[in-house]
């Protein structure tokens, strides 16, 4: 990675340990630019008080699988990522900018539709994805770093807020801001992810200009994605009738809870009878 020295970017230093150091003196004036892909961003207060980002490449990038409004998510992030759409959208001085906010109770699948896409626009984009990792009071000290990045790299920026309902709720201000406001990021995607999406404020969910979309990720409905799953993962142990029965009898399940259910099959298979016993203390 080539060295960049800037005035603009005085506050951190992208170190070879996949680590960025955070000066609140502003004494560090040498960055690196960061490689396209996933990076876990986080801040540590008092004593050290840094921003801390590290590289991560193992990560779930499973599958997708059909959920309301998948194709108009396609379309939009395909047009998104246009260069005539960005030219436009800077010629009527309009933020080129989209969010996607996903929510619905735990293990629906939510990290696993997020994962895809920023799967598939680090690979097609040279995306740099942040997903951020904080306390919520230290949101704007990442953000901030978030913004510093901007200023030396033109690349897509995926931001993932994942308990975005913690973030909202002590940040409120700061999240409107940082998604639309005049610190506003320019060519990013956002997506936020909540299992209690009564906690985020109306201002934040129900303005397009933050969220295009608000979107419950709810059980899987068809069987024959559900027979996919259960093929992929169990076919070899059991025959195509009793993968069907079982598709039948997990409509409705969440991804989570059909993994949990091949876990306990794959369990069942190769253990070998366990022998009860009672236990306790004497």
């Amino acid at each position: 990675m080539a060295e960049v020295k800037t005035n603009d970017l005085n506050s951190f230093n992208y170190l070879e340990s996949g680590e960025i150091l955070f000066s609140i003196f502003d004494t560090v004036k040498t960055v690196k630019s960061l490689d396209p892909g996933l990076y876990n961003i986080s801040y540590l207060g008092h004593p050290e008080y840094r921003v801390t980002l590290q590289n991560s490449t193992n990560y779930e990038s499973a599958k997708i699988y059909n959920f309301a409004e998948k194709n108009k998510i396609d379309e939009s992030i395909k047009a998104f990522t246009t260069l005539k759409v960005r030219q436009k959208l800077k010629e009527l001085s309009f933020a080129h900018k989209l969010g996607v906010l996903l929510y619905g109770k735990e293990g629906g699948g939510k990290t696993s539709i997020v994962n895809y896409y920023c799967n598939q626009l680090i690979t097609s984009n040279d995306a740099i994805v942040f997903r951020i990792n904080c306390e919520p009071c230290y949101l704007s000290k990442v953000t901030d770093f978030i913004l510093k990045v901007r200023g030396i790299q033109d690349n897509l920026f995926i931001v993932v807020m994942d308990e975005m309902e913690e973030l909202a709720k002590e940040n409120e201000g700061q999240v409107k801001t940082f998604m639309d406001g005049a610190e506003s990021l320019d060519n990013t995607i956002f997506f936020g992810m909540t299992n209690y999406i009564d906690k985020i404020p109306s201002s934040i969910k129900n303005r397009p200009s933050r969220f295009k979309y608000c979107i419950e990720i709810e059980g899987i409905q068809s069987e024959k994605e559900i027979k996919t799953i259960l093929d992929k993962m169990i076919g070899d142990i059991y025959e195509d009738e009793v993968i069907m029965k079982f598709s039948t009898d997990l409509k409705g399940n969440t991804l989570d809870q059909i993994k949990q259910f091949c876990i306990d099959k794959i369990m069942d298979i190769s253990s070998t009878p366990i022998t009860k016993k009672k236990i306790g203390f004497k």
